[in-house]
């Protein structure tokens, strides 16, 4: 059975559904998909219910959270929010300068129907780990070793990760979260965010030969 890795969505539910075709899902193969859903894009509603509608259907989907779907979580849910990069008072503010306010839109400003978003979001894993990868949306702290990361980082951290020559984890680390113009491959990291939603494009890797599949 194929196995493949979608990178950072943006809202951008028709790519989803041509990579999807490009691939030629039949809802057999194993997906796995590293956050960022929502924000920007062409409508982040249709892939909320796109992506939620996919996982009830197919047990072998992995849904990642993004920092944009942290961004949600933060700003509509009465929570504590466990990292110091926002407060709870600003929250909305940041998410809606973040692309969520095109979010708001596409959920036709119903505030129930973005918190039950959230509250599904808020259910997805900041982690997954395959026999040879560690999927995360952002990358690691490449400092720490898996067992003392700090799961914000799984979200959050760029440069520290994208610029570090070498990782504490022993297992390549597939990531989204900062855009390219293509895929790269840089040691033991494999980066996907390939611009969807911010005028770029899907890709998605194909676990078993490395090969990435891309609507560009």
């Amino acid at each position: 059975m194929n196995s493949f890795i979608i990178g950072d969505i943006h809202g951008e539910i028709t790519q989803l559904k041509e990579l999807l075709n490009k691939i030629n899902y039949d809802g057999s193969q194993n997906l796995y998909f590293l956050g960022d859903y929502i924000d920007r894009g062409e409508d982040s509603f249709k892939t909320y219910m796109f992506i939620k509608k996919l996982k009830k259907e197919n047990p072998n989907i992995v849904l990642i959270r993004g920092n944009h779907e942290q961004m949600l979580i933060d700003a509509v849910l009465n929570k504590e929010i466990d990292h110091n990069l926002y407060s709870k008072e600003n929250a909305m503010i940041i998410w809606q300068q973040n692309g969520g306010a095109k979010t708001f839109r596409d959920f036709k400003e119903d505030m129930g129907k973005l918190i039950k978003a959230a509250e599904w979001f808020d259910t997805l894993p900041y982690i997954h780990e395959t026999e040879d990868y560690i999927l995360v949306h952002a990358g690691v702290d490449p400092n720490k070793r898996l067992y003392e990361q700090d799961k914000s980082d799984f979200i959050w951290i760029r440069n520290k990760f994208i610029f570090a020559e070498k990782l504490k984890v022993n297992k390549i680390v597939v990531a989204g979260h900062t855009p390219f113009d293509k895929p790269r491959v840089l040691g033991n990291k494999v980066l996907l965010d390939t611009g969807a939603g911010k005028s770029g494009y899907l890709t998605a890797m194909d676990i078993k030969n490395g090969q990435f599949i891309s609507l560009n």
